[in-house]
């Protein structure tokens, strides 16, 4: 049996107001060769029984349990369990235009490790667009110093990765981290031979309330600040090692 050409990552926990949107965006596509990896973690609404009902219904839909995973370790066991030859995120909250694939797979030729679509912001009723400037296949230190003018940089949602050079580098999220994609994108950028961007905006970010990145809990944020200083020390000695410096936009 030949791979399917996208194997989407869908970390879950306590989203069920948002799933339903999230999980028909990836029955919708336009494009069809794909599979869906679901980690869902033990959750204290209804969104097993979403996630259970999506999988029983569409045989492209496959679900893992882990207890009390996190989002990083959520992530690392999906990409442990994908098969296609593309590997994207998509956080259980969000949700891909109907296109998105389809979109990617016209751009993707093969020899591309990671490719960078956009994202527009989701408040409510208000759609943000953030359209960026493209560019052509490039290294991926070359590719950072036009992806820092992003509005997202690190997310790692927004890429699409060539799933052979993804588990032959070994990348995983920091494990037990808030903000996990800070201390791996920039190292998969960088470690990448081929990178490209297109102004195809696929990826609805939803601005929900009490969600990692939007609360207000003090100890969260705390405890936010603390998991980058450590990625980013992570991050400068990896840096180092591939390119002699500490910073890939020097």
């Amino acid at each position: 049996m030949s791979k399917k050409k996208f194997s989407i990552v869908v970390p879950v926990y306590n989203v069920e107001k948002y799933l339903t949107k999230c999980l028909e965006s990836l029955v919708n596509q336009t494009c069809k060769d794909y599979e869906v990896i679901i980690v869902c973690d033990k959750c204290n609404d209804n969104s097993e029984d979403i996630v259970d009902n999506f999988v029983k219904l569409h045989s492209r839909f496959k679900k893992i349990y882990a207890e009390h995973t996190g989002l990083s370790k959520a992530r690392n066991l999906g990409v442990d369990a994908t098969s296609g030859q593309y590997i994207l995120f998509l956080d259980g909250d969000d949700y891909l235009n109907r296109d998105c694939l389809e979109k990617l797979s016209e751009e993707l030729n093969g020899e591309l490790e990671v490719l960078r679509f956009q994202v527009q912001e989701v408040q409510g009723n208000d759609v943000i667009p953030y359209t960026e400037v493209p560019f052509e296949t490039m290294t991926g230190c070359e590719a950072f110093h036009q992806i820092i003018r992003y509005h997202f940089i690190e997310n790692s949602w927004c890429y699409c990765y060539k799933t052979d050079f993804f588990k032959r580098e070994k990348f995983k999220f920091m494990e037990n981290c808030i903000a996990e994609d800070y201390g791996l994108t920039p190292l998969i950028i960088a470690k990448a031979e081929r990178v490209k961007s297109i102004s195809y905006i696929g990826y609805n970010y939803v601005q929900r309330e009490n969600s990692l990145m939007n609360n207000n809990d003090y100890s969260k944020r705390i405890k936010k600040m603390e998991d980058m200083l450590k990625q980013a020390s992570f991050l400068k000695k990896e840096l180092v090692g591939i390119t002699g410096t500490e910073n890939i936009i020097a």
